[in-house]
């Protein structure tokens, strides 16, 4: 009974330790996943801002309807895309 009880406990801490080792391999690239899509997505606002911040300048410099806010933004702001 006494080696039952025994291997009955490593089995339990060996199991505990496999589960703490997983959950914390999983939390550690969730973290590095949730970073990464992160940034990816600054880089791809802060691109895009950049691009109507060109738009605008092309359309200030260049606009001849002179429409209030220029011509090219004004799908933009209504949020009709392109």
């Amino acid at each position: 009974m006494r080696v039952e009880k025994t291997l009955f406990i490593l089995i339990v801490i060996l199991s505990a330790v496999a589960f703490a080792a997983v959950g914390t391999s999983i939390s550690v690239l969730y973290r590095t996943s949730f970073e990464q899509q992160r940034a990816r997505l600054t880089e791809f606002a802060q691109s895009q801002a950049r691009l109507i911040e060109a738009i605008a300048r092309f359309d200030a410099e260049f606009s001849v309807d002179h429409v209030e806010g220029g011509a090219a933004l004004v799908p933009v702001h209504h949020g009709e895309g392109g």
